[in-house]
């Protein structure tokens, strides 16, 4: 993991660790439309690969489960950013999870969910991190977040069955 350093918008800096051997793919903005600048920012990037939910996520709120402050900070670290990460079944550490950003004692992670999908290459878009990080943050107690849940994403050649996750780092 290396670090990378921003501003908050209260103007204090934090600190993520993005897992360098993960391809990181940088989203376009694409041009927007005329007629419609004024009405709706429009991107031609794909920024999410993964779809919703069907039911919630398994959680933990124990004291060894993540701080929810932490993984806020995670996903304010993403701000407006574009793009995807590319996870090949290397990158997979022995407990089956690819840790692809970190801050503090929160780490989003994802897994293959079955064994159909083992041995593809898997794409998580920082917008996938966001949409389920912001999702469920409400849910956390006593500042303590830990979320496992498992949806279908797509990797540009077939639909996949991934596990995403709020971890201890």
């Amino acid at each position: 993991m290396v670090p990378r350093t921003f501003l908050n918008a209260d103007g204090t800096e934090s600190t993520i660790h993005v897992n360098r051997q993960l391809q990181f793919t940088q989203g376009s903005e694409g041009e927007r439309p005329t007629r419609l600048s004024k009405r709706v920012a429009f991107s031609s990037g794909r920024v999410e690969w993964c779809g919703e939910q069907a039911e919630d996520p398994a959680t933990d709120f124990s004291a060894s489960a993540p701080s929810a402050a932490d993984c806020q900070i995670l996903v304010n670290s993403l701000g407006d950013q574009n793009g995807f990460w590319t996870l090949q079944p290397s990158d997979f550490s022995s407990d089956g999870w690819a840790r692809i950003v970190s801050s503090g004692s929160c780490s989003f992670a994802a897994r293959y969910a079955d064994s159909g999908s083992t041995g593809n290459s898997m794409r998580i878009g920082t917008n996938d991190i966001r949409f389920y990080t912001t999702r469920y943050l409400p849910l956390a107690q006593n500042g303590k977040i830990g979320l496992q849940g498992t949806v279908q994403c797509n990797n540009a050649e077939r639909m996949l069955f991934v596990t995403w996750g709020l971890l201890s780092s």
